[in-house]
């Protein structure tokens, strides 16, 4: 249960043989997860400025990798309610199939933005590698999980068993760790690259986007904002803070 918990908050196997992922860190699924489609309609009309396209991409993954973390903490209410083994490890199968289909959702949307240049070329794939790293690691917690669950006692309680345990998953939050910190360093310059420096180099700097694509950009990342504290909700915070505190290119006003 403790590290089901430590999933949802660090989110910021293969699990039963069912999940499929990609076999490179920079490959997506050929045909994206069937609730995908919701964002990549979203962003299929998407049109602008460079700046608010780019952003508009990260708020459509940071929303889905969201909805993965959304869906391992209703997991830890389920696992509360299962009444039997086999209860648990559908529970699990299902919420672990779930969340690593909108992980790979995440990175399929990044996969299908396209770069103004090569810098604008290694954020996308940082971000690609990103959501499927963190894909991994659910997969990889879930099947320490059940191992561990289908453990008998004297097995469980055997110090080797524990210590290899206890670097597995320290490896595996290692790796979410390294991820989230990759796609913040994304979401970063992305925002500092829709900042536009003032002409006169004294007055608040304002943003390269219009104010219709603020508001649009605003409305992407308000419901991530405001979820589950994850990773995802604090980049698609601070996007959503940046946004609101500097003017748009039509309007000295924020």
């Amino acid at each position: 249960m403790k590290t089901l918990a430590c999933l949802v908050l660090c989110l910021s196997s293969v699990a039963f043989g069912q999940i499929k992922h990609p076999k490179s860190p920079f490959e997506v699924d050929k045909i994206p997860p069937p609730f995908c489609n919701i964002h990549l309609v979203s962003l299929a009309m998407v049109n602008g400025s460079p700046s608010y396209v780019r952003l508009a991409f990260i708020a459509e993954s940071l929303a889905s990798a969201q909805t993965a973390a959304e869906t391992m903490k209703k997991e830890i209410a389920d696992i509360k309610t299962a009444k039997s083994w086999a209860a648990l490890f559908e529970v699990q199968a299902q919420a672990a199939d779930e969340a690593v289909g909108d992980l790979h959702c995440a990175a399929q949307i990044a996969f299908r933005y396209k770069p103004t240049d090569k810098d604008d070329e290694n954020v996308r794939l940082m971000l690609i590698a990103s959501f499927n790293q963190e894909a991994q690691a659910v997969i990889d917690l879930t099947a320490s999980e059940k191992r561990r669950l289908l453990r008998s006692d004297p097995v469980a309680k055997n110090p080797q068993i524990a210590s290899k345990d206890a670097d597995e998953l320290s490896n595996i939050y290692e790796s979410q760790r390294d991820a989230a910190s990759t796609i913040l360093q994304a979401s970063t310059l992305a925002i500092l690259l829709a900042i536009a420096p003032s002409p006169d180099g004294l007055t608040t700097s304002g943003l390269n986007i219009t104010c219709s694509e603020r508001s649009d950009l605003l409305q992407r990342v308000e419901s991530t904002s405001k979820g589950t504290k994850t990773a995802y909700s604090q980049d698609a915070g601070i996007i959503k803070v940046a946004l609101t505190e500097h003017h748009c290119s039509d309007n000295k006003a924020p």
